[in-house]
């Protein structure tokens, strides 16, 4: 299964009503909880770099998403807990390798016209912003996180 379809399998459980594994989002928490589930399973997939940040970038997700709250807020809480995750996990790359997230969150701009849309739209940002990380395990050059 290709790395990007991971992201949208648990988009769909979280955003698209008519997929059969949807879980319905009720509480602010259930919204925390999918979008973890969502980064964490897709960031896990990353095959350059060692999982040890994982927890970590868990933990530096989590108080992001919980800005959700607020109205429209989920358009920035989103790419940022992407960001908190990835900047994370980079420090989690042991030594010697070196790790650097991507540079900067992606921008979402939504609502789409279906959910459908939006799972594919998120995806291929997100797909297109991860492998602007890199990961470098001397004496190599710096290969971009896939």
């Amino acid at each position: 299964m290709a790395i990007i379809q991971i992201l949208k399998n648990e988009l769909a459980k979280i955003l698209d009503e008519s997929d059969p594994s949807f879980q319905p989002v009720v509480t602010l928490q259930d919204a925390i909880n999918g979008w973890l589930n969502a980064i964490s399973k897709y960031m896990l997939t990353i095959v350059n770099v060692p999982p040890l940040g994982h927890p970590a970038g868990l933990a530096a997700a989590t108080p992001v998403l919980a800005s959700m709250n607020l109205p429209g807020a989920a358009l920035v809480a989103i790419p940022g807990a992407f960001q908190a995750y990835a900047g994370a996990l980079a420090l989690g790359v042991p030594l010697p390798a070196t790790a650097l997230p991507p540079p900067s969150p992606f921008v979402l701009v939504l609502p789409p016209a279906s959910a459908s849309v939006a799972i594919d739209a998120i995806a291929a940002l997100v797909a297109t912003w991860t492998v602007t990380g890199t990961v470098t395990i001397p004496p190599a050059m710096p290969v971009p996180w896939s």
